[in-house]
């Protein structure tokens, strides 16, 4: 078993339960004392900040933040907002792929200090040991990513390879060159550097024999996709969950890895085990605000308890996960548990013919398929008809005969016909034309609009 902290690790779930109640609590006192942004939000909202004395009056009476909110804040205080309060060590803005805007997530010095401390156990639990070298595909930029894995390399005593410039082929060369234990990269990329390093000639079981984890994030995946790059890297697959409110890994798999075997040999979905002691992580039916049931998607919200300047207090993230209810995986740890490789956005949701499509699930679905490199989908309306039709704009990877490309677009059709209930129309393209992602994946537009309007 792969530990980081085995006290809290070890801990049972009343006294782990405790502890988190009474970090809620505290940083819930500590934000209304401290941070005039809070005081005026629970103060307009008639909140009795005394009167809550559990996680249960917590959920009941605090007001949930969302995106707007925080950006509302910084157009009223340029340019940080009123929730910056102290001298401002970094600064991160969120990657604006909503459409709605950038927050603006300010930290003081000891927040970077500690920010890196949740990646040490995503690290850990996916068998990164200090003195390991780790691959990191992220850029560096105004985003988190950057400054958070520098400093959980620090934290925990890795050498970090940082490939965030630089073509995929130099990628792989210079993974090659300093041979790293791990790699750390969104699914989308992960797909991309896996058909490079093929057609490369790059056989990772020969060519990169110290690399034992590959660490996914960002994107869900199907079972067998997630077979075939661990097939492919000759490493166990490892994905988790995180965000810039959230302080950086929020869940994270432990060393069962992401698609562990079942008591049959089959491979089924892992677990992601939420860092209960640093975040309290409730999941909502976006609706109503309910709780949801182990077994059910929902919206996470989270409130983080180890940020000074400004930690999030119930804030809705927008991402749509699965919430297993405590435990409920072989390791033992008490920490609230979520699905593995399911995770998506709720305004990645696109109403079709009048289904409801999460454009990631189609992502998985279509990736699965090794022959496809990477694709493109437009929803488009036929003028003449008035009938929305979904356009899928595929790359196939090099080496495909002539008679098996058009069989590989006819299974893509008939497939998601089948499972998702929508009708699409699917054509190749030629080699190297479709966008790279080596951040956050945007394979599908909505033309309906345009359509409309034209």
């Amino acid at each position: 078993m792969a530990v980081l902290n085995k006290l809290i690790e070890s801990m049972p779930r009343e006294a782990l339960k405790e502890l988190q109640e009474r970090r809620v609590l505290g940083t819930l006192r500590r934000v209304y004392e401290e941070n005039k942004f809070y005081r005026q939000l629970y103060d307009a909202a008639g909140i009795n900040i005394s009167g809550i004395r559990s996680l249960e009056d917590f959920r009941r009476l605090v007001p949930m933040l969302d995106k707007r909110v925080l950006l509302a804040d910084q157009e009223a205080f340029p340019p940080y907002g009123l929730r910056a309060w102290r001298p401002i060590q970094q600064l991160h803005l969120t990657s604006g792929t909503s459409g709605v805007g950038q927050e603006v997530h300010a930290l003081s010095e000891a927040d970077v200090i500690s920010q890196g401390t949740p990646l040490m156990y995503q690290l850990t639990w996916a068998g990164v040991t200090p003195g390991d070298t780790v691959a990191l595909t992220q850029p560096w930029g105004t985003t988190m990513a950057g400054p958070y894995y520098t400093e959980g390399a620090r934290a925990l005593g890795v050498t970090p390879l940082y490939l965030g410039a630089g073509s995929t082929e130099q990628k792989i060369e210079l993974m090659l060159r300093f041979q790293p234990a791990a790699l750390l990269a969104i699914g989308a990329y992960i797909h991309r550097l896996s058909i490079v390093a093929e057609s490369m000639g790059v056989v990772p079981a020969r060519d990169l024999p110290r690399l034992r984890s590959v660490l996914s994030f960002g994107e869900p995946f199907s079972i067998e996709w997630a077979e075939r790059m661990e097939q492919f890297w000759n490493a166990r697959l490892f994905d988790c969950f995180g965000a810039t409110q959230s302080g950086g890994t929020a869940m994270a798999a432990c060393e069962g890895g992401s698609i562990p075997a079942g008591p049959s040999g089959v491979r089924r979905r892992g677990t992601l085990h939420g860092l209960d002691h640093r975040l309290y992580l409730e999941v909502i039916e976006p609706e109503t605000g309910d709780h949801v049931a182990p077994g059910e998607f929902g919206e996470l919200v989270v409130t983080v308890m180890s940020r000074e300047l400004f930690p999030c207090v119930r804030f809705r993230l927008g991402d749509r996960i699965r919430y297993l209810g405590i435990g409920e995986c072989g390791c033992g740890r008490a920490f609230t548990a979520f699905e593995s490789g399911t995770i998506s956005r709720y305004d990645d949701m696109i109403k079709i013919s009048g289904f409801n499509v999460w454009t990631h699930s189609v992502d998985a679905f279509v990736l699965q398929d090794e022959r496809v490199a990477e694709y493109q989908a437009e929803v488009r309306i036929e003028r003449l008809s008035g009938r929305e039709r979904v356009e899928l704009t595929v790359e196939l990877v090099p080496g495909i005969a002539g008679d098996q490309q058009q069989a590989v677009l006819s299974r893509l059709e008939d497939n998601i016909k089948s499972t998702m209930g929508i009708s699409v129309h699917a054509r190749l393209c030629e080699p190297m034309t479709l966008p790279r992602f080596d951040h956050k994946a945007k394979r599908w537009h909505d033309k309906r609009t345009e359509d409309l309007s034209g």
